[in-house]
């Protein structure tokens, strides 16, 4: 049976390592990525680049949609690209509220190397996951579910803002 005190002690590891991931998650997401081509920008402008290349002729409206961002804040990266020389603005049909944005070499070439880097982030989380039998993985994945639901319930109960 386990003492009370080491039982505590392994909440605090834990909870010390869950801190430790999210925030070193939450760097990397405001981290900007530099690029071989000499393009330096955050993870959301590197996102919403893959999306426009995964996804050609999508509007100002669907990319929002798609990436939960408000369309201002889609319209104020779409201008950096552009600035940048990332993508360009285009029109359907030469109809004037029709604009979608479409990348240029240069974007192409960015996004293409952004997905090489984010392939190799999850072919090392994969290669991490493996090391785990099957059973082994359902439980850190149960875990963890249970421990984001422990998270959000603490956090609306002291009604600090974040979304439960």
């Amino acid at each position: 049976m386990f003492s009370e005190v080491s039982v505590m002690k392994d909440i605090q590891t834990y909870t010390h390592l869950l801190y430790s991931i999210s925030g070193m998650i939450n760097k990397l997401k405001l981290k900007d990525i530099q690029m071989e081509s000499g393009v330096k920008l955050n993870t959301a402008a590197m996102s919403l680049i893959n999306v426009i290349d995964m996804n050609p002729g999508m509007s100002v409206t669907d990319l929002s949609k798609r990436m939960d961002l408000t369309k201002s804040a889609v319209s104020q990266m779409l201008k950096k690209l552009c600035a940048l020389g990332l993508l360009k603005k285009c029109r359907n049909d030469g109809n004037e509220k029709n604009v979608y944005p479409e990348l240029t070499e240069l974007g192409k070439a960015t996004a293409a190397e952004y997905r090489e880097k984010h392939d190799k982030f999850y072919l090392c989380m994969t290669d991490l996951m493996n090391r785990y039998d099957s059973d082994a993985q359902k439980l850190i994945l149960r875990f963890l579910t249970e421990a984001d639901t422990a998270i959000r319930d603490f956090s609306s109960s002291i009604d600090i803002g974040m979304k439960p």
